[in-house]
């Protein structure tokens, strides 16, 4: 698990550090402690938009879990993950913020989004992607830049953090994702 977190940060930094999407560039930061914690999150995912003298900063926590693939009615696939601690991973990271959530990592799959208000709901240490709502890591991070996800109470500039280390030792994350976009300015009429 430790290992996905930290292949996922290096690609996501590989393939969006320093671009240039649509006159918006985009600047990736990343910190990946070794030492496995016993609360928090794996991964505080934080984005800062910024549009001339504006700017938003907010985050996310998300606890990884490896999956497995089956087959659910109907023939379709769908993913499930279990863990004697998810339900106490859970409520740790709830207990600090509402956008909080639980990244299955499967082979056929990719990473399925659960959010950890339905973890709790459900009330088991076991989930799966066809009894619980999900979205794919493509539209779950759409839906973190257009602002329908993130938690502006945990950002590091809301936790007064002096660096990403210091974010992670505030959230107890093993690991962080910043991504810094600065948007071209529109000019005003």
């Amino acid at each position: 698990r430790g290992e996905l977190n930290r292949r996922f940060l290096d690609l996501v930094s590989q393939r969006l550090n320093g671009k240039t999407i649509n006159d918006c560039s985009i600047k990736i930061a990343t910190l990946k402690k070794h030492q496995e914690t016993k609360v928090g999150a794996d991964i505080a995912g934080v984005v800062e938009i910024i549009r001339g003298a504006n700017s938003i900063s907010k985050a996310f926590l998300a606890q990884s879990k490896v999956g497995s693939t089956f087959v659910g009615r109907g023939g379709q696939s769908f993913v499930s993950t279990s863990s004697k601690d998810l339900l106490r991973q859970t409520n740790d990271m709830l207990a600090l913020s509402s956008d909080s959530f639980v990244f299955i990592y499967s082979k056929h799959a990719g990473i399925s989004c659960v959010p950890a208000f339905q973890v709790k709901l459900g009330n088991s240490n076991t989930i799966d992607t066809e009894r619980y709502p999900y979205h794919t890591f493509g539209k779950f991070f759409e839906e973190f830049f257009k602002c329908f996800i993130g938690d502006h109470l945990i950002s590091p500039t809301a936790l007064n953090a002096k660096d990403l280390e210091d974010y992670a030792d505030k959230l107890k994350a093993q690991s962080v994702l910043k991504i810094s976009v600065t948007l071209k300015d529109i000019a005003t009429k």
